[in-house]
C-alpha cells in the first residue's frame, strides 16, 4: 500500500480531524499518537531520529509505512515532505494549517502539545524520569531532534515568538512553492470535505466533518496520560 496523502502542516492546524477524517474516507492514517498509543509502532521514534540524521531511501520509506496506512500526517511526518514527495510521487500534499492564523496555532501549540514536551523533558532530567512510560520518554527525545531542537523544524526557537512564527509561515510557504499545484491540498479544517474529496476524486460523505482534539480535549487528553504515567505498575514499555 502506497501513501496517498502526505501531510505537510504542522501539528495543532486539525491534524487530528484530518487523521479521523481520513480515516473514515478509507484512508488509514499515520498520526503522532502512534508513536504513544500504537504498541506495535512504539519503536518508530528511533526511526524518525535515525531519518533526520541519514535519509531514508524510498524503498525504506515504502517499508516503514507498509501495507498498514495509506495516509500520514502531524508531527513528525511533516517535517520529511520533501523526501516522502519523491518516494510517494502519486501521492496528494495536504498542507494543513491554522484557521485562526500562525498566532492562533502558536498560541495551540504553546498551551498542549510544547506544554507537555517541556514536563516530560524537565522529568526526564530528574529523579521523576523513570515515572515516565518508555513511549512519552523517546517520543519526546524524537520531538526534540525533529520538531524543537536546533536541528529540527523550530530551530530550538519556539520560546521566541515571533522566531517561531515566521518558521510557520516560512515552512507553509516553502510548501506551497515547491509542491505542483495538481498535488497541493491548501487547507484549514473550517473548509472540512470537500477540498480533501475533491483531491482524492471522491464522493462527500453524508456525515459531519470530524472535529477531534480541540484545545480543551488536547489538554484534558495529556493530563490523563499524566496521570497513567503515575499509576503503579503502569506498563512502561
Amino acid at each position: 500500500m502506497a501513501l496517498a496523502i502526505i501531510g505537510a502542516g504542522f501539528g495543532r492546524t486539525g491534524t487530528s480531524s484530518l487523521r479521523d477524517a481520513l480515516n473514515t474516507l478509507g484512508y488509514p492514517c499515520y498520526h503522532m499518537t502512534e508513536l504513544l498509543l500504537n504498541r506495535e509502532r512504539r519503536k518508530d521514534a528511533g526511526f524518525w531520529e535515525r531519518a533526520a540524521d541519514t535519509p531514508p531511501a524510498a524503498s525504506e520509506w515504502v517499508e516503514f509505512f507498509g501495507d498498514s496506512y495509506s495516509a500520514a500526517i502531524d508531527f513528525p511526518t511533516c517535517a520529511f515532505w520533501r523526501p516522502l514527495m519523491a518516494a510517494f510521487p502519486e501521492a496528494k500534499v495536504v498542507l494543513s494549517v491554522h484557521p485562526g492564523g500562525a498566532e492562533a496555532w502558536y498560541d495551540s501549540t504553546r498551551a498542549t502539545i510544547f506544554d507537555w514536551y517541556q514536563r516530560v523533558r524537565e522529568k526526564g532530567d530528574g529523579p521523576e524520569a523513570e515515572s515516565i512510560p518508555l513511549a512519552e520518554r523517546e517520543t519526546d527525545k524524537m520531538m526534540t531532534r525533529v520538531v524543537y531542537g536546533e536541528k529540527g523544524l523550530l530551530r530550538g526557537a519556539f520560546l521566541d515568538r515571533d522566531t517561531a512564527l515566521q518558521l510557520y509561515e516560512t515552512h507553509n510557504q516553502s510548501v506551497r512553492d515547491e509542491v505542483p499545484p495538481d498535488r497541493l491540498v491548501d487547507w484549514s479544517a473550517d473548509q472540512g470535505w470537500v477540498p480533501i474529496c475533491d483531491a482524492l476524486g471522491i464522493e462527500v460523505p453524508d456525515t459531519p466533518f470530524p472535529r477531534s482534539n480541540q484545545r480543551g480535549e488536547m489538554s484534558r487528553r495529556i493530563k490523563m496520560m499524566e496521570r497513567m504515567s503515575k499509576i503503579k505498575g503502569h506498563d512502561s514499555a
